[in-house]
């Protein structure tokens, strides 16, 4: 265990048996702050009581320029984050047709293709093809995710080639 103390005033805010990163975790059930200010230079975790302490460590440790320029790599983070929505929002779309398609199927073909054992799918893209199949449990997922992208591209792409790297 080892005691974690504020940064700026030395006040004891708890004990711990976890990395910085686990700490810097459970800080805030403890109801304290923690900052890891990379972005302006500094390397590590750093805990304060309060927002006074964390407030004048900044001001103490951190000079103007180097504030000036961690603040244009934030802007810059926070930019690629909300330029980068569109896509997610569009991603997480596509999940969620799977999940509904996936929904749609009878409920044991469901069971055998997530759990392995006997798969049998008699059409396939419209085309009868009345086998079973036997697979292991991977096999069956990637068949069902196989089989669920082929659906997604169906719908919003009208190609049968998947544009899909993974679900």
């Amino acid at each position: 265990m080892r005691d974690i103390h504020c940064g700026q005033c030395g006040k004891f805010l708890f004990s711990t048996d976890k990395s910085d990163g686990g700490a810097a975790a459970e800080a805030s059930d403890h109801g304290v702050i923690s900052k890891m200010p990379l972005l302006y230079g500094i390397p590590g975790v750093f805990f304060f009581c309060g927002k006074d302490c964390c407030k004048q460590w900044f001001r103490e440790h951190v000079s103007e320029q180097e504030r000036k320029e961690g603040n244009d790599r934030l802007q810059k983070v926070k930019d690629s984050m909300e330029a980068g929505k569109p896509a997610l929002i569009a991603g997480l779309q596509r999940i969620q047709k799977a999940g509904e398609e996936f929904k749609k199927m009878k409920p044991q073909i469901r069971s055998q293709m997530t759990n392995g054992g006997r798969y049998y799918m008699p059409v396939v893209n419209g085309q009868d093809i009345s086998e079973t199949w036997f697979f292991t449990k991977e096999g069956a997922m990637r068949e069902l995710r196989n089989y669920l992208k082929r659906m997604i591209d169906k719908q919003h792409n009208g190609s049968k080639e998947s544009k899909l790297s993974s679900i």
